[in-house]
């Protein structure tokens, strides 16, 4: 989809200027570009105040089949004329699709010598051709694509009332847009500021004109926002407004669609996140951004179509300060071993420029008796220091590590010595666990030689420091005669794939299974390893689940209502007119759950959730069976884990043993939407404190509001806090 945009800068009031449109087409093979050259000539007030400029073309490829190379101009506008005195072309924004990119509105603007600035031009989607400082705007040789830019400023001229200069004669606005080309993507229309009247009309009448062609009801669509440039300081918000207008012949009017912000800087509040058209949403910066200046992107789906725009977001404040860790990959430690992660931190300003004088001063203190601290040095313009983590008790295994170690930085004002600027950090604790994805492996006793594939992986540790692994059978810690063969790839710092291939041991005649305990090991240095057992069987027969459940046949889900999950079951049987274990396809379809250790409190929380196994189809050549758990209804809650055990079983017959058929599934239940976890139960508490702190006058009404929202906070939900309110 194409898009154009028409972005007024603020020392345009009204586009009062003569379009007169030729379309040129150039000729490029499969890359040719549709150029509508838009023409006409008018000063500005000489006094106009322009702040900065900036423009960006990129080379095509012109008829001569020669490439030309980037060219950028960027322009202060400040000293003599003679300093800018060139052809600057700009342009808000641009979109490119396939060979061809889309230029948003364009400007062409030259400062003559008496300080005044020149119109020469402006350019609708395609091509932007121009001849060095002489303002010569039809060379063949000279093809440049806009790329970029964007102008800020103002215009203020005796008698002009900020607007621009009409040639004598005037023309009819209504008629500025009328020979746009048209192409049967160009459905979108991008207005930053006010809504211009002339603007509609000429949508209105480039779709009469369709009609007439015999289109069936054309419409077209405009996202308009308030503004696309936003100067935020910490803490104080602003607000993003958008709209979808849709187009007729019949006039506009508000279309149903949704709007949505993508937003990758993590400290920046934007709430709501989307919503229905139109949209209001707030943007507060909660601390220092990545970058000083960043992106938002808004998108607007209307009717099947999508426009996305971008936002730009400028940070601005006083002194901060800013951490980094070395190495990059490490961002834990690990407690009572020689680990450690060095932090490296400098004060900046509200543009992201680092102070040395500032920097040297900085001070640190631990927030925890975990952390321990070595001398700090400054590197490479940097506070360096190396933060490791230790026991203060001791080799007292009952105390456990924090979850993270936090440190203050601060710096004071050399003249003042008062606080200038103060950062919060914390250093997460690798409180380092070794885990399988399978924790009980099973083998058919068919004579044959399987394999099987375990995952082993360390939690809670970043890799910084390889892990190495080791897998052996053991029986109350001493070797054990193994019932596989094993093989080990380490393929990361933190993980390792396990093979077992056999079995190499066959239950006798009299056993229905062996069982064995592998033990795996994962160890960095010289440390004690750390261990994971994994169950190894030899069955001649069993259920088994494939696929749905984690290592330990958990499913794990948020009750949020129209829950879907899908569970994967084998299941074999021993043949005796055949003498082997085969697939029994039958049975699959005919699993039993049953809730297991059913007492009142889960019975009450399955009778709310109503889950169920429902079978869908049999899968794979080997069949699997799959079956789906639902769960209909939510659960609200304080984001806490309950669980229900059910108990899957084959139908047996005969001397088969109940055991060998019969798994246990846990479902791991996460209540939802009530408490400081959830946002939107966040905002609705906040508002009714906003309503009582702002709306109620101080007093017993107001104390006796207080008493009531926080005593039964707990027990609403969002819909329930803003009945409440």
């Amino acid at each position: 989809m194409n898009y154009r945009k028409i972005s007024f800068a603020v020392f345009f009031v009204f586009l009062s200027i003569s379009l007169q449109a030729q379309r040129i087409l150039d000729k490029v093979p499969e890359s040719a570009v549709r150029t509508a050259l838009i023409g006409s000539m008018y000063s500005m007030p000489t006094n106009a105040q322009i702040e900065a400029a900036h423009a960006e073309l990129k080379g095509r490829i012109p008829s001569n089949s020669q490439a030309l190379s980037w060219k950028k101009y960027h322009t202060p506008w400040g000293g003599s004329p003679e300093q800018v005195n060139k052809v600057i072309a700009i342009v808000h924004s641009t979109y490119t699709r396939g060979p061809r990119p889309v230029i948003n509105q364009a400007m062409v603007l030259k400062q003559q010598s008496d300080g005044s600035f020149r119109f020469e031009g402006v350019f609708m989607p395609g091509v932007i051709r121009y001849k060095g400082d002489t303002g010569s705007l039809l060379e063949e040789e000279d093809i440049g694509y806009l790329q970029s830019g964007w102008i800020s400023g103002s215009s203020s001229g005796s008698g002009s009332s900020g607007q621009q200069q009409v040639p004598s004669g005037g023309y009819d606005t209504n008629d500025d847009w009328e020979d746009l080309p048209f192409e049967e993507d160009d459905l979108w229309t991008i207005i930053i500021g006010a809504l211009a009247a002339g603007l509609v009309g000429a949508i209105i009448r480039r779709l009469l004109k369709r009609k007439k062609e015999g289109e069936k009801d054309p419409s077209e669509f405009i996202l308009q926002l308030n503004k696309n440039v936003f100067q935020l300081e910490e803490n104080k918000a602003q607000i993003l407004e958008a709209h979808i207008w849709k187009i007729t012949t019949k006039g506009k009017s508000l279309a149903k669609g949704t709007i949505g912000i993508l937003n990758n800087e993590k400290n920046l509040s934007i709430r709501p996140s989307k919503g229905a058209n139109p949209l209001k949403v707030q943007l507060i910066l909660k601390g220092a951004t990545s970058q000083p200046s960043f992106n938002i992107v808004v998108q607007a789906s209307a009717e099947g179509k999508t426009v996305r725009e971008t936002v730009q977001i400028q940070s601005k404040g006083d002194w901060k300060i800013v951490i980094t860790t070395s190495p990059a990959d490490k961002h834990t430690v690990r407690p009572d071993i020689k680990d450690y992660i060095t932090c490296e931190a400098k004060v900046v300003d509200g543009q992201g420029m680092g102070n040395l004088a500032l920097t040297e001063g900085i001070q640190v203190k631990p927030q925890s008796d975990w952390a321990d601290l070595y001398d700090p040095v400054l590197k490479s313009e940097k506070y360096t220091i190396a933060v490791g983590a230790s026991n203060p008790a001791g080799h007292d295994i009952s105390s456990k590590p924090p979850k993270t170690i936090g440190l203050r930085f601060w710096v004071n004002d050399p003249e003042t010595d008062k606080t200038l600027a103060e950062k919060e950090f914390s250093i997460p604790v690798a409180d380092c666990i070794l885990d399988v994805n399978n924790d009980q492996i099973s083998f058919p006793a068919t004579g044959k030689s399987y394999t099987r594939l375990v995952k082993a992986y360390i939690e809670n540790c970043d890799g910084a420091t390889p892990w190495h692994f080791a897998a052996k059978y053991q029986r109350y810690g001493k070797p054990d005669d193994p019932l596989t063969k094993i093989s080990i790839k380490e393929v990361s710092t933190t993980e390792a794939e396990i093979t077992l291939t056999g079995p190499i041991l066959l239950p006798t005649e009299k056993e229905s299974a062996i069982h064995k305990t592998l033990v795996v090991e994962a160890y960095q240095g010289k440390e004690e390893p750390l261990e994971r057992h994994i169950q190894v069987s030899v069955s001649t027969v069993g259920l088994f689940i494939n696929n749905g459940t984690n290592e330990k046949d958990e499913i794990a889900f948020t009750a949020k209502g129209d829950i879907e999950m899908p569970v994967e079951f084998s299941l074999f049987r021993y043949k005796e007119n055949s003498d082997e274990i085969a697939a029994d396809p039958e049975g699959l379809s005919e699993l039993s759950f049953e809730m297991e250790d059913a007492d009142r409190e889960r019975i009450n929380l399955a009778s709310v959730l109503q889950p169920r196994f429902v079978f869908d189809q049999l899968t794979t050549t080997i069949p699997l069976g799959r079956y789906h758990l639902k769960a209909k209804e939510e659960i609200p809650g304080f984001g806490d884990i309950l669980s229900i055990k059910y108990k899957v079983r084959a139908t047996i017959s005969g001397d088969e043993e109940p055991e060998d058929f019969t798994k246990i599934i846990t479902l791991k239940i996460k209540t939802h939407g009530i408490g400081e976890e959830f946002p939107e139960w966040v905002e609705a508490y906040r508002q009714c404190q906003h309503v009582i702190f702002n709306f109620v006058p101080p007093g017993p009404a107001s104390k006796k509001l207080t008493e009531i929202l926080e005593q039964r906070k707990y027990t609403l939900g969002k819909e329930g806090l803003t009945e409440l309110r």
